[in-house]
């Protein structure tokens, strides 16, 4: 007997849009309008309202920040807003969640994401089958493996990502956050950002209101799920925990225990220390192996470009943890901390810096985030937007959706919550110097519980002297890449996969 039934049907955040009903998903609605079948898993939810202007499906968790619209009205409220999807879009960035809105608006056919892409919208280019995996939308339609794709993937470490929108498949590509597709023309549009950028002065009063926001969020998402939270000794985790542990009775923390780590290590050290100190309850988890046939369960929805370990993650999680949901700070660690930008003038935002930061060192990873920086110039957005649109679409939406893939394939709830634009938009608006300065993480900790100010933050850290500066910053950037060219320590690793 299986420890685990790890399926198509039992992934969570899982959809299939197609002419034909997806035989491995027990759940569908037919729209009949376009002759499409929305399939999706179990484990999943849709939200529907029509009128005589069009209709909408919500796909997944999708709650508002602003604590007025209860979570059932939110496709009314879209529908009602307007029929020109840019201001449908616009209405929503007060939304936060892990979704994907489908709309149909004067015979046209849309889907939009929720704001980093968390749930992704992968697409096929020669016909109408759209899918929260790539792998499903590949094997659905019976496409190969990319040549040109597979030379980037396996030259590459896999937890990377792939570069722009492309996939790994032939003719599958996926829609980057900040754009939404026309479904029935395939065809991508951005619609971020709003308008030209301008600093905020003084911070803080926004990140006040941002405060009621996140509170609002936390306490939407503690309706539908059980609630945990790792806690290390850094700055994302310490705030994340902060809200949890201010909105949630029965919250707790956890730790996964490595190999390498000891009785002195700082993430085992200080996150006992903290919850000792709140009395917050908090598990030490050791690393699990999981035998073959829950990995090779996972591959058969993701795809096998995924390392063995980081699927053995999951699985210890969900054998501890089961179905309760997990909440990432990745949002506020590449945009909250200004780290991909370190205060680097605009200049240096070039295709050869983002491809040594993506950790990829093939010539075609680099000839396609040239394409994805020339579509940002062809698009008009304003050159100060580059670091923190890069942050958005590749690092929080490419590079994250790796871990967002296997855990919701294996069944796992995985959220954030700071994913709203309402929030987002706001952020890239303060200055990257406050930002590196952790004005953010420090309003939110000194608001929500200033005992936890008392911890040190990773003081095992190494090199941050080189974060300090701006030479040091980028110089180190380029050295660890032409290191990483020279000695290709991911090649061993990517064969044993």
């Amino acid at each position: 007997m299986k420890e685990f039934d790890i399926s198509l049907d039992n992934a969570v955040f899982t959809y299939v849009l197609h002419t034909k009903k997806h035989k491995d998903l027990s759940q569908f609605i037919y729209i009949e309008k376009y002759g499409l079948y929305l399939s999706y898993s179990k484990k999943t939810e849709v939200l529907t309202f029509q009128n005589a202007h069009g209709f909408v499906y919500i796909v997944g968790l999708c709650v508002d920040s602003f604590g007025e619209i209860e979570r059932c009205d939110i496709p009314e409220f879209l529908l009602r807003s307007s029929n020109i999807i840019t201001d449908i879009i616009k209405a929503a960035a007060r939304f936060a969640g892990n979704y994907v809105i489908f709309i149909s608006l004067n015979n046209n056919f849309y889907a939009f994401s929720d704001a980093t892409a968390c749930m992704q919208i992968n697409y096929a280019l020669d016909e109408i089958c759209l899918s929260s995996f790539d792998h499903v939308v590949a094997t659905t339609l019976a496409l190969p493996v990319d040549n040109r794709a597979l030379r980037i993937r396996m030259s590459s470490d896999f937890v990377a990502a792939m570069p722009n929108d492309i996939t790994i498949y032939q003719g599958v590509k996926t829609v980057l956050a900040d754009h939404y597709i026309n479904i029935r023309s395939r065809t991508t549009t951005r619609y971020y950002p709003y308008g030209e950028l301008q600093y905020f002065e003084n911070p803080h009063d926004v990140l006040k209101r941002h405060v009621d926001l996140i509170d609002n969020i936390v306490k939407e998402y503690a309706k539908y799920y059980k609630i945990v939270s790792p806690l290390t000794s850094g700055w994302d985790s310490r705030v994340v925990v902060s809200f949890l542990f201010k909105n949630i009775e029965d919250f707790q923390s956890y730790i996964f225990v490595h190999k390498y780590m000891t009785e002195i290590t700082d993430d085992l050290r200080i996150p006992r220390e903290i919850c000792k100190c709140l009395e917050i309850t908090h598990r030490e988890i050791p690393d699990l192996i999981p035998d073959e046939s829950f990995i090779d369960a996972v591959y058969s929805i993701i795809g096998k470009y995924y390392y063995k370990d980081d699927i053995a993650m999951a699985y210890t999680y969900k054998k501890v943890f089961g179905d309760t949901a997990t909440i990432n700070g990745n949002i506020i660690d590449h945009l909250g901390k200004s780290s991909l930008v370190n205060l680097l003038p605009v200049w240096c935002a070039t295709s050869a810096y983002f491809t040594a930061k993506e950790r990829k060192i093939s010539i075609d990873s680099k000839l396609e985030v040239e394409n994805y920086l020339k579509s940002m110039k062809n698009d008009g957005i304003p050159s100060q937007y580059v670091y923190d649109l890069f942050g958005i679409e590749d690092q929080c939406g490419r590079l994250c959706g790796y871990s967002q893939n296997i855990y919701a394939a294996a069944g796992i709830t995985l959220l954030n919550i700071f994913n709203s634009h309402a929030i987002i938009d706001d952020w890239v608006r303060i200055k990257h110097k406050d930002r590196k300065l952790h004005c953010i993480h420090l309003y939110f900790l000194n608001t929500n519980n200033k005992r936890l100010l008392q911890f040190p933050f990773n003081p095992d850290e190494k090199f941050k002297f080189m974060g300090n500066s701006k030479i040091l910053f980028f110089c180190a950037t380029y050295i660890r890449h032409f290191l990483r060219i020279l000695r290709k320590p991911h090649l061993k690793q990517n064969k044993g996969y």
